[in-house]
């Protein structure tokens, strides 16, 4: 067993030199002792950012690996320091309930505007009709081996296809507005749980891009830090990915206050 281990941990250590000595062409250096203190410090305060879970949400904090290895050349402190964690609403049962008969009843009125009215039906079943007829004459020139006859019955066919296509479109782009306005309360009527995904950073050389439509953000500080922050907290970022009303409900339990008493 001790053997499968030790075979185990050179294969790690092995990818893990390989993707290192990628990223850093000039060779690694290890962490300082003044940077692991730092790393260790602020991540135990960035721990006390992330927001408390509110009514009917949970979290869990995920587990923060150790700095390691730095680039040679890296200058001191020139470093991220991350605590990620994820929050998770679960509405309560009388809640999902009424969320859940809302949503049938609202599904049941888009399933009934987007029902053929008698009289388009008739009109589209005419082509629909029609297309049958034309498949059939077509297979039955094809037996008889005329194929110019069967090219024009399948040509028939489509053009008869496309206009009961046309037909249910036609009908369906006349209730869009209404259909549209039902879909985005049906939106709203999430009675399963919904995740959000919570990352908060200190000293972010290079901070992601943001699309404000998947994401909210609070921060504090100069952002992007310089090349060469030091030991020292320049700012501070806290990012939520995950559906736009949970987020930013997330988001309000965050104190801004807090953030800004660790910038150094």
């Amino acid at each position: 067993m001790k053997r499968v281990f030790s075979g185990l941990a050179m294969i790690f250590a092995g990818l893990f030199s390989t993707h290192v000595f990628a990223d850093c062409p000039e060779g690694v250096r290890k962490e300082t002792p003044q940077e692991a203190a730092f790393y260790q410090k602020v991540q135990g305060q960035l721990g006390e950012i992330l927001p408390e879970a509110p009514a009917n949400w949970t979290m869990t904090r995920n587990p923060s690996p150790p700095l390691g290895w730095l680039c040679k050349g890296t200058p001191e402190g020139s470093f991220a320091v991350k605590v990620t964690a994820k929050y998770t609403y679960r509405p309560p049962k009388a809640e999902a309930d009424r969320m859940m008969a809302e949503g049938r009843k609202v599904q049941a009125e888009i399933n009934a505007l987007e029902t053929l009215p008698p009289e388009v039906a008739k009109e589209r079943q005419v082509w629909i009709g029609k297309t049958s007829e034309a498949i059939r004459a077509a297979r039955q020139a094809d037996q008889e081996g005329n194929k110019a006859l069967a090219k024009e019955k399948y040509a028939e066919r489509d053009g008869y296809s496309r206009k009961a296509n046309e037909v249910r479109t036609k009908h369906l782009a006349s209730v869009k507005p209404q259909v549209d306005a039902l879909r985005a309360k049906l939106a709203t009527l999430n009675y399963a749980p919904q995740g959000v995904s919570v990352e908060v950073s200190v000293n972010e050389t290079y901070p992601e891009k943001l699309d404000p439509a998947y994401v909210s953000e609070v921060a504090v500080g100069k952002v992007p830090d310089p090349r060469s922050p030091g030991l020292k907290v320049q700012s501070v970022r806290v990012i939520l990915k995950g559906p736009t009303a949970k987020r930013e409900e997330l988001r309000s339990a965050v104190q801004k206050a807090k953030m800004e008493r660790l910038l150094e």
